[in-house]
This record gives structure tokens, C-alpha cells and sequence, in this order.
């Protein structure tokens, strides 16, 4: 029973089907066309899943979709001959490091699920929603779409928003302008159909509901679109002849300081005193105890120590907790246009005022500058970094660069008892779950819109 996806537009199944380099071709096409189709022997699916059995040849197709065929056509039948054309799961692979390749190795064991890597031209989330639309490496109806990639918790996918864009990040105001562009890929019913379910694999970004907002309108606001609140983890792990692969949640415990802290009684007591306080997925506030337990005696530097739990997979696995001291020089600049070099203590006010004025740092923007970096307000966010300002006396030009130093705990997630929560599914044979306890409906792991 062969299946043909439709790669032309303005055309019909009739024409579509006579033509001989459909491969595999029908022979005598001429006559044996009219005789599926009065038979009822040709149905025709949208990507959405949209079923309709072919009663004319006249009947008209557009490119992406596919058009099934029966093998035989009883003289006479009055009912449908093809069966039913089984909608799939389909993950897209963006990151091609560790991650990527986990991720690939999981979603090949996903029940249902075609995975799609990046390449030269499926690169960007522009390419992703033309693949959606009628690229070839969509074989079935469309289930759920899912997208691997790093994110962040202040709204940014480290992928491409085009496939000829340089840079390799999305944030929340250029996926704004993206919406707004009226030659962008448009989906529709006939690719997504309404309530079906997007699925960002990126770490942190479900805290962030607002950059979930606009890819629920870039997929056409009928879906559900879901992303992890915790760093997202995929790996494998062997025990003798059996090998899972799985995937964990990770706490990402993070704090900025403008200078670097002094040791980690100082480090601990940011921790402790963070506003909000930091809690895990039961509710629980992180204690001091535990904090101490976690920090190193050296804070400086990043190090990795094996984190005590027991899990449902196997009593050898072990996974890593993660301190990270990182410089970040700069996290922000800035260009200000003056007649003349400011005095020294003038500068940060004028930075103020100047950034006061720019529309993405507006507190009546819906997602501003400052909060997409972690802060609360203009003034918070001036005032907790480190600034350098440099004057260019040819350009009239104040340049401001703005640092800060972030110390971070990344702390496996575990229930009450201390159990890794996990997904799992074997190396080999079936493809089922053998463990499922992260659930996308689940709000302790994803936030959803």
C-alpha cells in the first residue's frame, strides 16, 4: 500500500498520481487512477491528520500532504480499502554536541517519534516551521512536535531564528519581530492541527511563560506549548548487557553578585538569603544545611561531585551535582551617542536615563531587557553590575559594558524519598517506556500555556 507525499502545489490527485515519476509509478495510470478512486482506493491526509478518501480526480492536493494507495481495487467495493495513515511524533535535534546526541539516542527510542537532526538546511526555527509545512523529512501525519535545543530561563533558545542568521540565539524581542513578519512561515490547520501539543526541550525556559507565549502564536495559538522550569537531561547507562537511555530533571540554582564573593561562607548566604527563596519541586524551601553540603570550600572554581540518590533504573547509576563560578564580562553593553566624555561620576546616571528611554528596557514592555537578565527593575539591574566605561573621542561615543559573576548549583531532581525522577526506555527491542515519571502535564517539571 504505497504512500505519496504530495511535493507540488496547484495540482490534483489525478495528476498527481498519473505522472510517472512518482516512485513507485502505477502502471497503466490512465485507467487504473479512475479505478482506485471510484473504488475508493486513494485517501488523502493533511499533515494534521485530516482524513478524506478521494472521489474525483479532480479532487485538489497541496504540497505536504500525502495521498495513500490501495494495492488492489475490488470491482464493486463500497468501502474504503486503505487503512488508516498513523500520525507520528516528530523531535527536532538542534544542538549537535553531547546534548544533541543524547537527545537524538533518546527520541529514537520514543514510542512514535521520527527525529529530524540539524544540518545545512534544517539549522534554524525558520527552517523547523518550513519542514513542518512540506519539507520531506515529514513522512506521516503530525502528533506532537518536539524541539531539543539549550536555552535559558530569561527566554533564549540558542538556535538560529533563520538558517542565514549569524547569530545563534533567540531571544524574546527578536522572536517578537519574527511574529510580525508577514514573509515568515505561516502553519495552518492542514499542518497542525488545533490542541496538539509543542514540546520545548530547552533547559529553564518553562519558567519563562511569557517567550512560551510567542510559540504558541508562532504554531497558530490552538496548541499547547510546553518547556522544563529545571535544566533538561539526557544520557544513557549501561549495567552489564542492558543499556537505558533516559532522561532527569536538574535543579539550576543560580545567584549574581556585580564582584566576585569572597569564599563560600559569603556564597552561602546569598544562596540562603536569594528573595524569592529557593525551593524544590515538592515546595520544600532549600535548607542551609543542604546548601552547605553542596557548595565547596572552593568557590572559584567550577567542580562536580557525585550526588547520593537512589532511582528506579539501576543502583549503580550515578549522576553529578555541578558548582559553577562563571565571569560574565560582559553581560551587557552598551553604545550612548554624547557631545562630549561625561565626568566619572556622572556616567551610570546617564546610563540610567539613557536605557530609561529605550523601549525594550520600559517597564510597559511586556517582557523587558532587565528582567530577561534576571532583575527586577532598571535601577536593580544598573546597580547589581560591575561597569567599565570606555570613551571613543573620533565617534563621540560612550561605550558601557556591564559584568557581573554568577555562582550556580545544578542538583539532580528526587522525590520525597530521594528517588531520581526519570524517563526511561531500553537500548534495544520495544520502543516503551519502562519508567515515564516526568510527565509534560506535570507542573513541578514544565510550564505549559
Amino acid at each position: 500500500m504505497p504512500t505519496y507525499p504530495v511535493n507540488q502545489n496547484q495540482t490534483t490527485a489525478g495528476q498527481f498520481l498519473k505522472q510517472p515519476a512518482i516512485n513507485p509509478a502505477i502502471q497503466n495510470a490512465n485507467t487504473r487512477v479512475p479505478e482506485l478512486i471510484n473504488c475508493n482506493g486513494v485517501v488523502h491526509y493533511t499533515r494534521s491528520g485530516t482524513r478524506t478518501v478521494v472521489s474525483s480526480e479532480s479532487f485538489q492536493v497541496e504540497r505536504g500532504d500525502f495521498l495513500v494507495v490501495a494495492d488492489v481495487c475490488a470491482t464493486g467495493s463500497s468501502q474504503t480499502l486503505v487503512a488508516d495513515f498513523q500520525s507520528k511524533d516528530y523531535a527536532f535535534i538542534m544542538p549537535r554536541d553531547n546534548f544533541g546526541s543524547h537527545a537524538e539516542n533518546y527520541m529514537n527510542r520514543r514510542p512514535a517519534t521520527t527525529a529530524i537532526v540539524s544540518s545545512n538546511t534544517i539549522n534554524s526555527l525558520d527552517a523547523i516551521l518550513r519542514t513542518i509545512i512540506s519539507g520531506s523529512s515529514i513522512t506521516t501525519p503530525i502528533k506532537d512536535v518536539l524541539v531539543v535545543s539549550h536555552a535559558n530561563a530569561g527566554g533564549y533558545l540558542f538556535i538560529k531564528l533563520r538558517n542565514n542568521d549569524q547569530l545563534n540565539h533567540i531571544t524574546y524581542n527578536s522572536l517578537e519581530e519574527y511574529l510580525n513578519d508577514q514573509n515568515r512561515p505561516q502553519l495552518t490547520s492542514r499542518q497542525i492541527k488545533d490542541n496538539v501539543n509543542i514540546h520545548i526541550r530547552g533547559c529553564n525556559i518553562g519558567k519563562e511563560t511569557r517567550f512560551l507565549d510567542l510559540i504558541k502564536r508562532l504554531f497558530g495559538n490552538n496548541v499547547t506549548v510546553t518547556a522544563p522550569k529545571h535544566l533538561d537531561r539526557f544520557a544513557f547507562f549501561t549495567s552489564g548487557s542492558t543499556t537505558h537511555r533516559y532522561e532527569n530533571m536538574v535543579y539550576h540554582f543560580i545567584i549574581f553578585n556585580r564582584t566576585p564573593l569572597a569564599n563560600k561562607q559569603e556564597v552561602e548566604d546569598a544562596f540562603v538569603n536569594h528573595t524569592p527563596s529557593f525551593s524544590d519541586v515538592l515546595g520544600n524551601t532549600i535548607s542551609r544545611a543542604q546548601f552547605t553540603a553542596w557548595i565547596p570550600q572552593n568557590v572559584s572554581a567550577n567542580s562536580t561531585t557525585n550526588h547520593v540518590f537512589t532511582n528506579p533504573i539501576d543502583p549503580q547509576l550515578t549522576i553529578e551535582r555541578e558548582f559553577r563560578h562563571r565571569h560574565d564580562n560582559p553581560l551587557f553593553t552598551y553604545n550612548i551617542s554624547l557631545n562630549s566624555n561625561p565626568p566619572a561620576n556622572q556616567r551610570i546616571d546617564i546610563l540610567k536615563q539613557v536605557l530609561g528611554n529605550d523601549d525594550t528596557m520600559k517597564t510597559s514592555h511586556t517582557f523587558p531587557t532587565y528582567e530577561q537578565l534576571g532583575y527586577s527593575s532598571l535601577d536593580d539591574f544598573v546597580d547589581n553590575l560591575n561597569w567599565q566605561f570606555n570613551w571613543n573621542n573620533s565617534a563621540n561615543n560612550l561605550n558601557c559594558r556591564g559584568s557581573r559573576h554568577s555562582y550556580e548549583l545544578r542538583i539532580p531532581v528526587t522525590d520525597a524519598n530521594n528517588s531520581l525522577y526519570v524517563n526511561a526506555f531500553l537500548a534495544t527491542g520495544n520502543r516503551q517506556f519502562v519508567h515515564q515519571q516526568i510527565l509534560e502535564t506535570d507542573s513541578k517539571f514544565f510550564g505549559s500555556v
